[in-house]
């Protein structure tokens, strides 16, 4: 697969294009939705088969343009909203494009389970053979959290933020250990 990403500013750029992204495209530096024509640019028109969405509402119609004939947008969160204002569905029909979501929230304990323990079995051996770099960027004692938040709010962070029981585990934003 070629692996576009979205990113804001030109660390979370940087970071994006050493987690193995082909191609990165800074949306701080322009404007709101503009990465769709980018996408057509970089894939030779041929746009995106699956876009992996977080924002939701404001970024459905960029999306749909970005969108490759019979492609697949995954809604994974709505950080910018839940409904979109001024949407023509026709633009997704016409590409036979397919509009789902996913979340854990809703799902039953056991289903929940299962995801963890599938995650566990086909995952983290990745993760321990060093394939798949979870990008923590911070841990924060737990004592700590409400300042872990603040960071996790803060524009210029990158990578996950972890709360861990030992404060000797922990790791400042900078990399400093607490």
């Amino acid at each position: 697969a070629r692996v576009l990403g979205t990113a804001g500013g030109p660390e979370k750029v940087a970071l994006g294009r050493r987690l193995g992204a082909e191609h990165m495209f800074d949306h701080r530096a322009a404007e709101s939705g503009a990465f769709a024509p980018w996408v057509k640019e970089v894939t030779d028109g041929h746009g995106a088969d699956v876009i992996l969405d977080v924002v939701g509402a404001p970024y459905l119609a960029p999306n749909v343009s970005a969108l490759a004939p019979e492609g697949r947008i995954v809604t994974l969160a709505v950080q910018g909203g839940a409904v979109p204002e001024d949407f023509n569905i026709m633009k997704l029909v016409v590409k036979r494009g397919w509009l789902t979501g996913a979340t854990l929230r809703s799902r039953s304990v056991v289903d929940k389970a299962g995801i963890v323990a599938a995650t566990e079995r086909a995952v983290w051996p990745l993760v321990a053979a060093g394939r798949i770099d979870a990008s923590v960027g911070a841990c924060f004692p737990l004592a700590e959290a409400a300042e872990a938040f603040d960071w996790f709010d803060s524009a210029t962070r990158t990578g996950k933020v972890v709360l861990v029981t030992d404060p000797a585990d922990a790791r400042r934003p900078s990399g400093d250990r607490a």
